[in-house]
């Protein structure tokens, strides 16, 4: 059993299938003196290996961060050497893991990052005293990557302070930020809705003659959008569209007049860079937030007859038997975004002026729900999802609460809508009381 865990260990490409051996080694060797004489801790490769698939796997989140820690402490404890990728990965991971990055969060890489400085454990306490937390051998030093990890986290939670001291470290090491530093830093801008701060950064990044990419690209589409500037937004995906279905050049008000725009802005759309799934679920975000209904559809529809050619997406066999690309599948988050639309911007029938003219009506909000309800049984929509849509077809109807409890029943009736202990003092099972109880009416 123990060399059949040691294989796994040094074999599987699968997190659990490692980490549950891992547990496993560990138990034995503590609790199994005959053991320990022979093996007295885990090989080193092994454990890096481990580490190296922890520090891989997607998406990084608290639980992971914390079997990382448990490894690198592991080795350090046993007398092993950390490799600088791995005190990286620790400290990106230290402040990821949550949907919002907290102060708290800041601290935590922080933490890591000063006892990868003195050379303590990865777990050690900022103020534990070295004459105890002390191992022998150099103190790491830091990368390029370590404090672009640490900018990342401090730019995710808004904190100016902690941003200004990592850039001030990063001078004095005499180390120039890259292209991930520069990401990093669109983000803080985009958080404070500083538009200026993401127009310098974009031209630094030209001046060290780096790329924005497509993942610079879709951040630039959310800092745009987030500081009302949806001219540019959709200035930016109608050249990458351009990329996958090139327009016809017809002077003014064409791609070249599009392209020239945004150079103003310091962007460059570079050739072969097509749309992805975040590109097109950040624009209908975007829009359905400002309440762009045409925009919003169009883009959303533009998704679902675009081939899906990213690395990994599923294939479908064709009549003869080829594997080819599939459309794009809509997904919780676009479903999301577009009843946000709704809940925010619908108009009810009586209120709408020209019945031809696109817009957040209540036939538009059955069409887009029908499409949901095909959703397969396992999307699992959230509470959230519910409540939204709910919210939606009240300001659709004015409150029509027969209406609303088909739309209830119908959702139901497809999902599923079960209750907790704790949900009775949900904004939704409040919408329940108000739709099916109206002698227990409780405003959602």
């Amino acid at each position: 059993m123990l060399a059949e865990r040691l294989r796994t260990l040094g074999s599987t490409t699968s997190v659990e299938d490692a980490w549950d051996a891992y547990v496993f080694l560990i138990d034995v060797i503590a609790n199994n003196p005959a053991v320990y004489t022979n093996l007295p801790h885990i090989p080193f490769a092994h454990l890096h290996r481990l580490g190296r698939i922890l520090a891989s796997n997607r998406p990084k989140t608290h639980r992971q961060f914390l079997r990382l820690l448990s490894v690198l402490t592991y080795i350090k404890h046993c007398g092993g050497d950390l490799h600088q990728y791995e005190w990286n990965a620790l400290v990106d991971h230290a402040g990821k893991g949550w949907r919002k990055t907290s102060p708290g969060d800041v601290s935590n890489a922080m933490n890591v990052f000063n006892n990868m400085l003195a050379g303590r454990l990865p777990g050690a306490k900022e103020y534990a005293p070295l004459h105890q937390e002390l191992i022998d051998g150099p103190p790491m030093q830091p990368d390029i990557y370590t404090l672009t990890s640490l900018l990342t986290v401090a730019a995710r939670a808004g904190d100016s302070t902690a941003l200004r001291n990592i850039s001030t470290l990063m001078g004095k090491a005499g180390l120039k930020p890259n292209r991930i530093t520069h990401l990093a830093l669109l983000r803080y801008f985009t958080l404070k809705q500083n538009l200026g701060g993401v127009r310098s950064t974009l031209q630094r990044m030209i001046r060290q003659g780096l790329e924005l990419g497509l993942d610079g690209l879709n951040a630039c589409i959310w800092a745009y959008g987030r500081c009302d500037r949806l001219d540019i937004v959709l200035m930016i995906f109608r050249l990458l569209r351009h990329n996958k279905f090139p327009e016809e050049y017809r002077g003014e008000g064409d791609v070249r007049d599009t392209a020239a725009k945004l150079a103003e802005e310091f962007i460059f759309v570079e050739p072969g860079i097509i749309p992805n799934e975040i590109t097109y679920t950040t624009i209908i975000q975007t829009m359905s937030y400002h309440g762009h209904f045409r925009a919003a559809i169009d883009v959303f529809i533009d998704m679902l007859t675009i081939n899906n050619e990213e690395q990994g997406a599923p294939l479908h066999r064709t009549d003869s038997g080829d594997l080819k690309p599939a459309p794009y599948n809509p997904t919780m988050s676009v479903y999301r975004a577009i009843f946000l639309g709704f809940s925010k911007h619908a108009v009810p029938p009586y209120r709408v002026i020209d019945q031809l003219e696109p817009n957040w009506t209540l036939d538009n909000l059955n069409g887009i729900f029908e499409r949901f309800l095909a959703l397969p049984k396992d999307a699992n929509p959230t509470h959230s999802i519910f409540h939204i849509i709910m919210t939606a077809y009240d300001k659709a109807t004015d409150g029509d609460l027969e209406v609303m409890r088909k739309t209830w029943e119908d959702l139901d009736e497809r999902f599923g809508i079960v209750f907790s202990d704790n949900d009775p003092q949900s904004r939704l099972f409040r919408m329940k009381l108000r739709l099916f109880s109206p002698d227990k009416n409780s405003d959602p």
